[in-house]
């Protein structure tokens, strides 16, 4: 049985729906879970035993090995939606043979962040070398506040991308170029899509005082995996509801 909607359905019911599946989604992608929850284990353990220069180098790793288990996790969950059969394994290989522009559009969208970043922060630095007085402070905060807003921008336009070239298997640009369109229709899913994100980013990072008192119990690893058992199956819900209701909603307008 298809479990995606047949026609468009509003936000609140679009997260009525990917919260209903919650279990199904879990169960297939509790492997690929367990396994995230691992790599993020190792890696702090890494950190606490590699010199500081080192550093970049985990979270590089780490981040990639942990996208190439979220990406087999959407396939899976995708085949689920679709009553379509497939082995963990399975999904394992489908990302394996799409490895070159999966990870080529995560490159691309982060290096953009980080160059949008970078910009962001240049400009707002000559903001303040060229208006020191007073008076300007108002101009400075709303050119950071422009500047702010560009950024989320960014975010939001291409926040399909990873995405889309996982389950649709897309090249790069088109990827990107349909994430455009996508996003245009449902701009408040993509904000509740990352806000979910970001806070389960918050309740997973290292040093935060929650994981402090964790490790003392030996219980971080247990939190972190529970925080992804109910978040992760509702995030890739989410996900890939809005996207398919975008989809329906360009078909719609091509008609």
């Amino acid at each position: 049985m298809n479990r995606y909607p047949d026609n468009e359905l509003s936000f609140s019911d679009l997260l009525k729906r990917s919260i209903r599946l919650h279990y199904l989604t879990l169960k297939h992608t509790i492997f690929f879970i367990l396994v995230i929850t691992l790599i993020k284990y190792l890696s702090v353990l890494a950190l606490a035993l590699t010199p500081m220069p080192a550093h970049k180098a985990v979270y590089i790793i780490a981040a990639l090995i942990i996208s190439y288990f979220f990406a087999a996790a959407l396939v899976a969950a995708q085949r689920a939606f679709l009553d379509q059969s497939g082995s963990m394994l399975n999904a394992l290989k489908t990302i394996w043979h799409r490895i070159l522009p999966i990870y080529g559009t995560l490159l691309i969208y982060v290096i953009g962040t980080i160059i949008l970043y970078y910009l962001i922060d240049s400009v707002t630095f000559a903001v303040d070398k060229l208006l020191h007085e007073p008076s300007s402070s108002s101009l400075h905060g709303g050119s950071l506040i422009l500047m702010t807003a560009l950024m989320f921008m960014y975010i939001a336009m291409f926040y399909f991308a990873f995405p889309i070239t996982i389950i649709d298997e897309k090249p790069v640009h088109k990827a990107f170029y349909d994430s455009t369109l996508m996003t245009e229709k449902n701009k408040f899913g993509v904000l509740i899509l990352f806000l979910i994100l970001c806070s389960t980013i918050v309740l997973l990072i290292p040093g935060a005082i929650h994981e402090y008192f964790l490790t003392l119990y030996h219980l971080d690893a247990v939190f972190d995996f529970i925080v992804l058992c109910v978040a992760g199956p509702i995030y890739i819900n989410l996900l890939l509801l809005l996207i398919n209701d975008s989809k329906k909603q360009m078909q719609y307008i091509d008609l």
